[in-house]
Formats: structure tokens, sequence, C-alpha cells
């Protein structure tokens, strides 16, 4: 069976590693624009097993998602592929199984980088919505997901407040 390049990837020491750091860089941006709203947020180590990224001075709980803008194909439509970020939202069960996994967190924070790794687009979204998918994909170019519509929570601090 032949692997797709996503997967030849996910194999490289250094895909993973970078991965990593995306999402650390998308931490700290994170942590940036709270701070500029009057809000702190500690970062929670892995070691204490906590299911979320963040802890606000308000008691509130935060996951952040960080992804750069990748090419996606449509398996259904010969030669048609989009510009999306794609968020991983799962965990593995019994030999390898992907499911979705439920954050026990308040809010997702959706990070959109550009292709030079900069934050272009924030989305503040409730956990509810999300928290139980494996994977979210938002459109570069479009105002719509499966799961909501990105006006709604786009640049939406004031939810944290």
């Amino acid at each position: 069976m032949k692997q797709t390049q996503k997967q030849q990837d996910m194999k490289n020491p250094q895909y993973l590693k970078d991965q990593k750091m995306l999402g650390y860089v998308g931490e700290c941006y994170v942590k940036l624009e709270l701070a500029k709203r009057g809000l702190y947020a500690q970062r929670m180590h892995k070691d204490f097993l906590q299911d979320y990224d963040l802890l606000l001075s308000n008691g509130l709980t935060v996951e952040v998602k960080t992804s750069s803008i990748i090419i996606a194909k449509d398996h259904r439509r010969k030669n048609y592929s989009r510009e999306v970020w794609g968020f991983n939202n799962y965990k593995r069960v019994d030999g390898g199984k992907m499911v979705g996994r439920h954050r026990e967190c308040d809010y997702f924070i959706l990070v959109c980088m550009d292709k030079k790794s900069k934050p272009i687009r924030y989305l503040i979204v409730p956990s509810m919505i999300i928290s139980s998918r494996q994977a979210i994909t938002i459109p570069v170019k479009r105002k719509l997901t499966k799961e909501f519509s990105i006006d709604e929570y786009e640049n939406k601090w004031e939810f944290l407040e």
C-alpha cells in the first residue's frame, strides 16, 4: 500500500519537531494577544496531565491548535485541491485506531498561520462546538466550515473575558 506524503512526513523526526515548534509558536502568539487584553496565561506542563494548554488568570482553560496553510486534495474530484488550515484533535486507542478526543477545556483557540508562520486569523471557539471532532479544516478563502461559520468566532477575544 502506497503511503501519502503526510504519512511519510509523520515518520520524519524533523517534521515532528517542526510541528511541535509551530504549536509552541502559536501558543506564544495567543499568550501575547491575551496579555494585550489584560489576561495572563499559564502554560500547562505535560507532566501535569491536564487536557488543555493554557490556564487563564480568570480560571478559563484553553486548548491552542496551530496550523500553517496546507494544500488539501479532494479524492472524489480529480485534479481538485484547495488551501486550508488543518487542525488535528484525536487520540489513538485500541491498536492505533484514531478517535475524536473530547478535551476538558472551556475554549479552543485555532491559530491560522500564513506561509511564513505569522498568525493571520484567530478563532476562539467554545469547546462544545469542536471538542469531540478528530480534525477541523478551515478553508483559506471561504467563511464557512462543516462545523461553524468562521465569522461567529474570528477574533472573539471577548469570549474569554
